[in-house]
C-alpha cells in the first residue's frame, strides 16, 4: 500500500512540474524586426523608428543599427502603427496586427524625399517568422 501511494504521489508530481513548465512557455508578447533600407537596396542607418500601439497609444522608439536592422520586441498582442524617419527620406508608416507569441518581421524600403511627407502602408502581418518586404510608395 505505501508503494503505491509513493508511485501516486510522484507521478501526480511529474503530471504538476510538467504542467507548469507548459504553461511558462506560452508566450504573451510579440516582436517586431526588420531592416530599413533605400530605394537601392542600401541599408540605412540610424533611422528614427517608432511604434504605437493603437488600443493603448502607448509607443517605443529605437533606431536601426549600422546595418539598418532594428528591434521592438515584449509587445502587447495587438494593432500598431510602426513610423519610419529619416531626414532626406519620406516618412514612412506601416500597420500591423501583432499576435501573441508571433515574431514578425517588417522590412521598410524608404524612398528619397523631404520628411513633411508621408507614405502609409498597410500591412496586417499575422504569421510568425513572416517576411513582409515594404516599399514607400506614394
Amino acid at each position: 500500500m505505501r508503494r503505491y501511494l509513493i508511485g501516486a504521489l510522484t507521478i501526480a508530481f511529474m503530471v504538476f512540474v510538467l504542467g507548469v513548465a507548459q504553461v511558462s512557455a506560452q508566450l504573451t508578447t510579440a516582436d517586431v524586426v526588420g531592416t530599413v533600407t533605400d530605394s537601392s537596396g542600401g541599408v540605412v542607418a540610424d533611422a528614427k523608428l517608432s511604434i504605437e500601439n493603437l488600443g493603448t497609444h502607448i509607443s517605443r522608439t529605437t533606431q536601426s543599427d549600422v546595418s539598418g536592422n532594428y528591434v521592438f520586441d515584449l509587445l502587447e498582442p495587438g494593432s500598431y502603427a510602426l513610423t519610419v524617419q529619416v531626414s532626406g527620406f519620406l516618412t514612412s508608416k506601416v500597420s500591423l496586427l501583432l499576435e501573441a507569441g508571433q515574431r514578425a518581421r517588417a522590412d521598410v524600403q524608404l524612398r528619397v524625399g523631404e520628411t513633411s511627407q508621408t507614405v502609409e502602408v498597410r500591412e496586417e502581418i499575422r504569421l510568425c517568422r513572416q517576411k513582409v518586404p515594404v516599399s514607400a510608395t506614394s
